[in-house]
């Protein structure tokens, strides 16, 4: 492991240097945007695909289902005061 770990295991150090890319090299930045605004369509399209695949699984599947009842124990609505917050959790853990 040590011999792994040394400096000059392998490495031609004089060779280095002409495969290191020169920092001062211009790069455009017109393919870099291209390239961004390339992966982001991907990313909307794919999440409008995945949308509308789940909508359309909850109509076809959970329509006739018994999740469209809400009872006053399963809600998720917001307490609108203080003490319907309290009687929400005492219900909700039955203490």
């Amino acid at each position: 492991m040590l011999i792994l770990l040394s400096t000059n295991s392998g490495i031609c150090v004089d060779d280095i240097a002409m495969h290191t890319p020169d920092l001062a090299q211009h790069t455009s930045v017109k393919p870099v945007i291209y390239k961004f605004l390339k992966v982001m369509g991907g990313v909307a399209l794919s999440s409008i695909i995945i949308f509308a695949g789940l909508w359309i699984y909850n109509k076809l599947f959970f329509r006739h289902s018994g999740f469209a009842s809400v009872d006053d124990q399963n809600t998720l609505a917001t307490p609108k005061n203080v003490d319907s917050a309290i009687a929400f959790v005492i219900k909700r853990n039955k203490i």
